[in-house]
C-alpha cells in the first residue's frame, strides 16, 4: 500500500496536577508550545493540532474521525449534551460539524480531564481523554485499539505510522516486567518498581523515600516506551562503549547527570549505566544509545513529577558545584 508522509502540528505540554476520575484522564494544567512531527497514513493525510501530555501524543477526536472517513476504519462521533456522553459508531461515515482540521494557533493551553461518558457501538468504554478548548483529545493508540487499526510510533524520531489495513496489536507486557532507575545529579534519585518506592535527593537535607506504586495502566505505557526505544539492545556500559567511537575529543563535565537502569523482562535481568560526564564529542554530540536511555528515563520521570505523591515531598535545598 502506498504511503505518504504528513506533517502533524503538536503541542508540547508541561503537567502540573493529577487525579484520575472514572472515564477521564489525569487532571492537568499545562503550558503549550508548537513543534512539528511526521506521520504516515495509508495513501493520504493532513495537518493536525495535537498535544503531548506526559509523553503521550493526543489528537482531536473529530480530526481523527474526519481523516479516517475515507478508509475501512471510518467512524462517526455523536455528542449527547443532555447525558454528557460521546458515542462512537464504527463503520459509519463521519458527520462533519465544522472546525475539523483547523489549527488552534500558538500560546498556552488549559487542559482538564474529559468527564463525559464514552460509548463505542452502544457499549460504555474506558478511554483516557483530555478536554482542550471545547474539543476532546485522545491517544492515537487508544483509537487504533478501539477500531482495530495499526499504530506505530518512533519516540526518538518523533514519528507515527497509521495503517488501517493492518489489525491493532497490543503490547503484551510480561508479568515479571519491573525496573529500577537511578537518575539526576550523580544519580541520587531513584524509582523502584521492585519495592514500589521513590527516593528524592534533597541535596543539603539528604534524601527522602516514600511508598510509590505505578498504576498498571501506566506500567503498560512504560513497557511500550521500553520497546519503542529498544532498551534491551543498549550496551550495559554506554560510556565505555562510546569511548571507542569518540577517542580523545571529549566533553568532561561536573557535576553531571548519571543514569542506571536495572530491568527484568522475560526472566532476564540487566543493568545499563550511563553518565553525562563524558566521553561525548564536542561537535558530534552524545551517541544514540545515550539519547535512547535518557529519553526513556525522561518519559518515566516526567510522569512521576506530575503526581501528587511527588509534589507533597519536601523541596530540595542547596546545590552541587
Amino acid at each position: 500500500m502506498k504511503k505518504k508522509l504528513i506533517a502533524f502540528l503538536l503541542i508540547i505540554c508541561v503537567l502540573s496536577t493529577t487525579a484520575i476520575p472514572a472515564f477521564a484522564a489525569e487532571e492537568v494544567i499545562v503550558a503549550a508550545s508548537p513543534v512539528a512531527i511526521t506521520v504516515t497514513l495509508n495513501e493520504g493525510g493532513a495537518v493536525f493540532d495535537a498535544y503531548d501530555i506526559s509523553g503521550n501524543i493526543h489528537f482531536k477526536l473529530r480530526d481523527l474521525a474526519f481523516v479516517l472517513s475515507d478508509t475501512e476504519k471510518r467512524f462517526d462521533v455523536e455528542w449527547d449534551s443532555v447525558n454528557n456522553a460521546i458515542s462512537l459508531v464504527s463503520g459509519r461515515q463521519y458527520t462533519i460539524v465544522g472546525g475539523e482540521m483547523i489549527g488552534k494557533g500558538t500560546g498556552d493551553k488549559a487542559v482538564s480531564p474529559t468527564e463525559s461518558i464514552i460509548y463505542l457501538d452502544g457499549e460504555q468504554v474506558r478511554l483516557v481523554a483530555y478536554h482542550i478548548e471545547g474539543n476532546n483529545y485522545f491517544k492515537l493508540r487508544d483509537i487504533g485499539r478501539a477500531f482495530n487499526f495499526d499504530v506505530q510510533r518512533d519516540r526518538l524520531e518523533q514519528t507515527f505510522a497509521i495503517d488501517t489495513g493492518v489489525e491493532y496489536v497490543a503490547a503484551d507486557m510480561p508479568g515479571d516486567f519491573n525496573f529500577k532507575i537511578d537518575f539526576g545529579t550523580f544519580g541520587k534519585n531513584n524509582i523502584d518498581t521492585y519495592s514500589n518506592t521513590f527516593k528524592k535527593d534533597l541535596i543539603d537535607n539528604g534524601t527522602e523515600t516514600i511508598d510509590f506504586e505505578i498504576p498498571a495502566e501506566k506500567m503498560l505505557e512504560i513497557y511500550e516506551a521500553f520497546l519503542e526505544y529498544e532498551i534491551s539492545d543498549l550496551p550495559e556500559d554506554i560510556n565505555a562503549d562510546a569511548e571507542s567511537s569518540f577517542g580523545d575529543t571529549v566533553v568532561q563535565t561536573t557535576p553531571y547527570n548519571a543514569y542506571s537502569l536495572t530491568y527484568t523482562c522475560n526472566e532476564e535481568t540487566r543493568t545499563i549505566v550511563c553518565n553525562d560526564g563524558g566521553p561525548w564529542d564536542a561537535e558530534l554530540g552524545a551517541p544514540d544509545s545515550r539519547n535512547r536511555l535518557v529519553a526513556f528515563v525522561a518519559f518515566v520521570v516526567e510522569w512521576i513529577y506530575s503526581t501528587n505523591d511527588y509534589k507533597e515531598m519536601p523541596p530540595a535545598e542547596g546545590g552541587y558545584l
